[in-house]
């Protein structure tokens, strides 16, 4: 079996060669999803997860049964075939789909009308961002994500040219294509399990962050005797640590692969509790290009805006962003 993980992974590493017949040959159990040829493995599901989707797609299912809607949801593992073109092919969390002639035994072809997406660790980058961006080139109508560790559900209406409206678990979120649809989200509140570990991911994470916010204190009282510090202060450590991070990784030759593994781990763990952010307009431009090409190429400037004001919410400055977009849109 390892073997043959390391023979797919070596096709994956030709970027952008990937089809949906590579999905297909991978080894039993083994899935994985595709934007524009690029495939990206799909980790297992945490019981948290799994009961998010749960939730939702009971709401959801009672809803269309009583109104005896001829749309269908469906849960993963569900193939959505957003292009007919081999190369994007998608595993959404939950997809509403109203026109019942796009769904085969295969899955569905073309944009669902409503996507969520629940987040997990592996999976963040991909769904604030280029899963964002894919959906709206598609045409899907609504796109949900459910982030459990923030307790928020972001809200993209993308058939309206507004910024994504973000919810908080216990507020009661309106669906914008089912106009009476609206899901008191209280439950998902209660849903959170605990690994048995003794140091989980979480507390990894705490234990990165205190040891910068100790090193701040400590460099404060030899400066100048003061042990205050400022959430201000800490989130420039903080940003300074990212980069200082990423330049020592970025640094590591082929011969240091464990020493580039150990910075990377450090870098993911203080990046979730605050990710990079951007100063410039050049910055901006190239995030879009790597997670945005398909919706850039569109020149659709409220569209860009929207997908990326939402990915880069407190990361950027809006000013910069608008910028960006405006020369991308030339």
């Amino acid at each position: 079996m390892e073997a043959e993980r390391e023979r797919f992974s070596d096709r994956m590493a030709e970027e952008g060669n990937c089809t949906v017949e590579d999905v297909r040959a991978l080894p039993e159990g083994q899935r994985a999803e595709l934007l524009d040829g690029e495939m990206t493995l799909t980790s297992f599901p945490t019981m948290t997860h799994q009961s998010l989707i749960g939730c939702l797609f009971t709401e959801i299912s009672v809803y269309l049964r009583a109104k005896e809607e001829h749309s269908r949801v469906i849960s993963s593992p569900f193939a959505v075939f957003l292009k007919e073109d081999g190369r994007n092919y998608l595993e959404p969390d939950i997809a509403v789909v109203c026109d019942e002639g796009k769904l085969d035994e295969e899955g569905c072809h073309g944009a669902p009308d409503w996507v969520i997406e629940v987040v997990s660790s592996s999976s963040r980058g991909m769904d604030y961002g280029r899963k964002l961006g894919a959906y709206i080139d598609a045409g899907v109508r609504e796109y949900w994500i459910v982030d459990s560790e923030k307790k928020v559900i972001v809200v993209y209406y993308l058939e309206r040219p507004d910024i994504p409206v973000i919810h908080h678990f216990g507020d009661i979120v309106k669906s914008g294509i089912y106009h009476d649809l609206m899901i008191d989200s209280s439950r998902l509140e209660k849903i959170q399990y605990r690994r048995a570990a003794a140091k989980t991911k979480d507390k990894e994470r705490e234990d990165a962050f205190a040891s910068l916010v100790s090193a701040v204190k400590k460099a404060l009282a030899a400066e100048n005797g003061r042990t205050d510090v400022s959430a201000a202060l800490v989130e420039s450590v903080v940003q300074n640590e990212l980069k200082t991070v990423k330049e020592k990784m970025e640094g590591c030759s082929a011969e240091q692969e464990d020493l580039k593994a150990e910075y990377k781990k450090r870098y993911d763990l203080i990046a979730e509790y605050a990710p990079e952010t951007m100063n410039s307009v050049e910055e901006v431009k190239a995030y879009i290009d790597s997670n945005f090409a398909g919706l850039a190429a569109s020149k659709n400037k409220g569209q860009i805006m929207k997908a990326v004001m939402g990915a880069l919410k407190g990361r950027a400055d809006s000013r910069i962003i608008n910028e960006a977009v405006a020369e991308l849109c030339k």
